[in-house]
């Protein structure tokens, strides 16, 4: 369960993402899977990453299907390399990633960060 200071701050982070990059791990089911649906309702573009590309295959294209722009990257948040490739994944697909969104510990966080392609 949400604090209101972190409803507050999800909410306000929400409002603005039309048209961002967002990267999401753990974006084959649960949390990650429902975040990536509101995301891509509300304009974002998505770079989704799991372990199971069967899942996230079909999550991208439910969200192709409702018109939203999503891709996914095999990715395993333990390897370091993977985690790179997800990020690189989404300069060279949208030239840039605003956030990520990682679900660690039974929590989620929100990381904001520019990343581009140099």
């Amino acid at each position: 369960m949400l604090t209101s200071v972190e409803s507050e701050r999800v909410e306000s982070f929400m409002s603005g993402i039309q048209g961002k990059v967002v990267a999401i791990t753990g974006a084959s089911g649960g949390i990650g899977e429902a975040t990536a649906i509101l995301l891509a309702e509300r304009g974002a573009h998505l770079v989704l990453g799991a372990r199971r590309t069967d899942r996230l295959e079909m999550l991208v294209e439910r969200i192709a299907k409702a018109g939203g722009s999503a891709i996914h990257v095999r990715t395993d948040v333990k390897r370091r390399g993977d985690l790179v490739t997800l990020v690189k994944a989404a300069c060279e697909r949208f030239g840039k990633a605003r956030c990520t969104r990682q679900q660690c510990r039974h929590r989620t966080h929100f990381t904001s960060r520019r990343a581009s392609r140099r």
